[in-house]
Formats: C-alpha cells, structure tokens, sequence
C-alpha cells in the first residue's frame, strides 16, 4: 500500500545554520558541490544552476561575515569522532532527531531537563549508534556519561571538553547561541529566493507521491528501509548541499520519523561521480589498510550483520565498531537496512569493485 507522507513546505532555520557551519569547517568551500550533483531531468539545467547559485551566494555571505570568528566555529563545529557530532551541538543540545528546532533562550532550552535527560541527550550526540544499545538506567548521573564517552571514540582532547561543556553549559550555550542568531539572521537576508526553493522542494515531492511511495524509492535506491505506521515528515536541506539524512524515532515516543533531503537532489537519490584523485587513492588506501575494517568487510560479505553481532565476532566493543563503520558507510563500501529496529550492514560488492576499478585507472593513466 502507497504511504503518503508529510513534506515539508520550509527549510528549519536553526538546522540549516548547524549544517552550514559543519559544512564549513569540516568540507571547506562548497564550489566542489557542482560537480557533484546529478542534473534534474525533470527541470532546465538553467534552473539547476541557479539553485545552486542561491545555495552557494548564502554559503559565502556567512562564511565572509563570520572569518573573523572562525577559530571558535571551528572549536564548536569540528566533527569530534561520529558524523554531526560536534561541540557545539552538545553546548546547545542540538540533533538531527527534531524537526522543529528552534533557537531558544538557555533558561527555556533548560527549563524541563533534570540530569538524567541531559545525560541521555549528552550520550545521543556523542554517538548515537552507541547510546541507543543502552537503557535509561545508565544514562542518570555525570559518571554514567564520563563511563560512556570513555568507550566511544571521542579523541582524548575532545572527551575532556565535552566533560566542561556539561560541567559549566551556559557560558557554552550562549555563545553557541550568538553564533547561531547571527547566522539565521544573514541566511534571513536571502528567504525570497529561499522560498522559491521551498515550493518547488514541496510541488516536486507533492507530485512524485501521488503516484509513487518514497519510502519504496527510498529502499530501492539507497537500501535503507523500514516499517513504521508513524508520521513520516519529509524536510528540504540547504546545507548538506548533495545529501540526505533519515532519522527513524524509535517505536514507544511520539516523535514522527523525518527524511532530510537537499534541494540538489531528485527521485534517483543520486549524484554524479567526479573522477577519483590522488586524495580518494589515499584514503581508501588507509581504509583497507585497517585490519578491523577489512575484518568487518570480510563478515558482511557472508551475510547482513548488525553492530553488536561484529562486536561480538571480532571481540570489539560496538563503539569500536560504529567508528569502524561509520567509515565504511562514508566511502559506500557497505549498505544499512533498518529491520526490527536494528540496523543491519551488508558490503557493497558493486560499489568496492568499482572503486577499485578506477583506482586502477588513476594509475593506468598517470
């Protein structure tokens, strides 16, 4: 049966200026992105372009604002051992899991959350993949998370300032929350052609489902599925320019399942492949050099496993693993099917043979 879903008709102001600070820090500038996507059949290149130009004119008018302050948007926003994962997401209890985000004061942020709930939000950012495998009962006091981001992989530097930022959160908070005011303020500037986007985000999305099931598409092309009789929100993204994120609620809470998919993206899911580099070369090098990650590739190709599965194999812990993993997933040797609420991996046999394939044809060339 076709599952209809809910799209969104505006981009979260407060997610978006999250995304384009990580993006900053982590990715650099973003003229890479248009060699990157996929053209959209379904409207002139003309029109793609220009979608790009507007994505790109906002990227560069905050970045140009805010290089004075770079140095701290670095501190806040440098991925710190798992994807979104950032510092400044613990200052400001921030997460892809809410689809309505806003930007409050640190005295409303605080107002209903006792310890327990801050350590448990705490953990969630820090390694989501990890706290999920843990019950509430761990999640109650300081020690329970000191114990947890010892096992996660945080570097050293890194779990001593996540330890500060709870020890003493609203100096944190609130410059976290300048940060993030004068950036919604200067992506503000531009929500005329903004709002373009929106509405043709929502007409497009609109009009695929009434003859399609994106989650069915979804499956097809990405190999992520799941069952859920839950309201499922379909969100447009500015600032994961080429990207897509699912966030899958877990069943007992109210909150609604949420796909996050950029404006540069169409039904196929998809973006063109620029050609490999002497950098691409490098890190997949690194990658199959990790005795662990080939160990994990090796289990997988017999058969769909979820993390504590190869924990338990390999006699590593599951934060071992996600870290592992996560790699994995970043360079799309491996796939993830969400099943019974566990998420199941599996190598992309395709996807190896065809990296090697152009590795191949790097040197070949040279």
């Amino acid at each position: 049966m076709k599952r209809q879903l809910e799209i969104a008709k505006h981009v979260n102001l407060m997610d978006e200026a999250m995304l384009l600070l990580y993006y900053w820090i982590n990715k650099g500038d973003i003229s890479e992105v248009k060699m990157n996507y996929l053209d959209d059949n379904l409207c002139s290149i003309d029109r793609q372009n220009k979608r790009y130009e507007i994505i790109t004119a906002v990227f560069h008018e905050v970045t140009e604002k805010l290089k004075g302050k770079k140095d701290r948007i670095e501190y806040y926003f440098k991925e710190r051992g798992s994807e979104f994962s950032t510092l400044g997401a613990l200052a400001i209890l921030w997460g892809l899991h809410d689809y309505n985000n806003e930007l409050l004061t640190y005295e409303e942020r605080f107002h209903n959350i006792d310890e327990a709930k801050k350590v448990k939000t705490f953990a969630g950012i820090i390694h989501d993949q990890e706290a999920v495998n843990k019950s509430s009962e761990e999640f109650q006091t300081l020690s329970d998370l000191v114990r947890f981001i010892e096992g996660t992989p945080y570097e050293k530097e890194a779990k001593w300032e996540a330890i500060r930022i709870y020890n003493n959160q609203e100096p944190y908070y609130k410059e976290v929350y300048d940060i993030l005011a004068e950036v919604m303020e200067l992506i503000g500037r531009h929500s005329s052609k903004i709002a373009e986007l929106e509405q043709e985000f929502y007409d497009y999305w609109s009009e695929y489902q009434k003859d399609n099931d994106i989650l069915d598409t979804i499956n097809e092309k990405l190999k992520i599925s799941w069952n859920s009789e839950k309201t499922t929100l379909v969100i447009p993204l500015l600032f994961l320019p080429y990207g897509i994120t699912i966030t899958i609620t877990e069943p007992d809470t109210d909150m609604e399942d949420i796909i996050r998919i950029s404006f540069l993206m169409n039904k196929d899911f998809i973006i063109t492949e620029r050609k490999i580099n002497k950098e691409d070369v490098i890190n997949v090098g690194k990658l199959l050099s990790d005795k662990s990650k080939v160990e994990i590739l090796e289990i997988i190709s017999k058969k769909p496993c979820y993390g504590k599965e190869i924990a338990n194999e390999l006699n590593l812990s599951t934060a071992t693993i996600s870290y592992h993993v996560n790699a994995l997933l970043k360079i799309g040797f491996i796939k993830a099917d969400l099943i019974s609420n566990k998420v199941y991996y599996s190598s992309d046999k395709d996807r190896i043979s065809a990296y090697l394939d152009d590795m191949k044809e790097y040197f070949t060339k040279l």
